[in-house]
């Protein structure tokens, strides 16, 4: 149910961000509820593990706001709700698959505007699918479980 809760959350998530390059804060807050409310029927980690994962999000939204949002508040915001389902250790795996996941697209973008910086000046990625494409990946080498 969790693992469920978190694929359709955050392929919520990642439509919305494709579209809009937001990330609605009425869905992670939802998706904070859902795990905190899962949290206390199936047991799975520890208050600390989903305080210290939740605390990787806010330190990124610290990130965010340092840097000007080079790196979207939102993803921040995304990742104090994979925190908080994975824990601490389960989320940097993620926020890692992701970051690869990233790059990639971006080196992909990169070709197919053939490396003209006119082209690529302007673009942004959405993190929001390369977090859901994570979090499928952490899965399935997980047996089907977060």
């Amino acid at each position: 149910m969790e693992t469920a809760g978190l694929l359709v959350g955050m392929l919520a998530a990642s439509v919305i961000d494709i579209r809009k390059r937001k990330i609605p804060l009425y869905l992670m807050i939802g998706l904070m509820v859902f795990a905190i409310i899962t949290h206390f029927i199936y047991e799975r980690l520890s208050i600390t593990e989903m305080i210290f994962g939740a605390g990787m999000g806010i330190v990124l939204i610290g990130v965010a706001i340092v840097s000007r949002e080079k790196i979207g508040i939102g993803d921040g915001i995304i990742f104090v709700v994979v925190g908080l389902f994975m824990g601490f250790f389960g989320s940097m795996i993620i926020l890692w698959y992701s970051s690869i996941i990233a790059a990639l697209a971006g080196l992909i973008l990169c070709i197919i505007r053939k490396f003209d910086h006119e082209k690529l000046k302007d673009v942004t990625l959405p993190f929001a699918p390369c977090v859901l494409a994570g979090i499928i990946i952490y899965v399935l080498i997980n047996g089907g479980h977060i």
